[in-house]
């Protein structure tokens, strides 16, 4: 979120507004940074899941399921 405030700036890692003169002693929260984080590569995360999904629909993608689902039951 971008604030009309000059004295006001987004924290780069979790986009929490604060005073400019704070950011240096701002500590991100976990969850905070993660949501921003999520939202900020959502095109790439999509794009993943979509190819991630064709792979394992895939002729090649299901053998690697079975390799992998066999080879766990041997630990």
């Amino acid at each position: 979120m971008v604030s009309k405030d000059p004295q006001i700036t987004s924290c780069s890692g979790c986009g929490d507004e604060l005073p400019a003169a704070m950011l240096r002693l701002h500590v991100c929260d976990w969850w905070r940074w993660l949501d921003h984080q999520v939202d900020l590569h959502r095109d790439e995360l999509d794009r993943f899941e979509r190819d991630l999904g064709a792979y394992l629909t895939s002729t090649r993608g299901q053998f690697d399921l079975w390799y992998a689902e066999r080879g766990r039951g041997h630990v």
